[in-house]
């Protein structure tokens, strides 16, 4: 039916958001590698995700927030990054029993 559908979709976004953040807690672990700290991700992703345009200071003062929001969420997900694996393996054995 319409709301089981429903109820896939959103599944599949959280699967989506999930591993997202699965992979900048990676790749901000592999920061002596690839010189990607949670700030340098932050950098290069929040303006991408939140379509910054520096037209005026109080939308420099927002792209802080958003900037500091990727770093805040990047260093949770790394130090958190069993925890989402585990979380991401359940979502999607969920998925799989739901689209059967």
């Amino acid at each position: 039916g319409e709301g089981g559908e429903g109820e896939v979709v959103a599944l599949r976004k959280t699967v989506l958001l999930v591993r997202f953040l699965e992979l900048l807690g990676r790749i901000s672990a592999n920061e002596e590698e690839n010189q990607m700290s949670e700030k340098n991700l932050g950098v290069v992703l929040a303006p991408c995700l939140f379509q910054f345009k520096p037209v005026n200071a109080e939308a420099i003062d927002r792209f802080a927030l958003m900037l500091n929001f990727v770093i805040e969420i990047t260093g949770e997900a790394r130090v958190h990054a069993e925890s989402l694996n585990n979380y991401l393996r359940s979502l999607e054995a969920e998925l799989h029993q739901r689209s059967l």
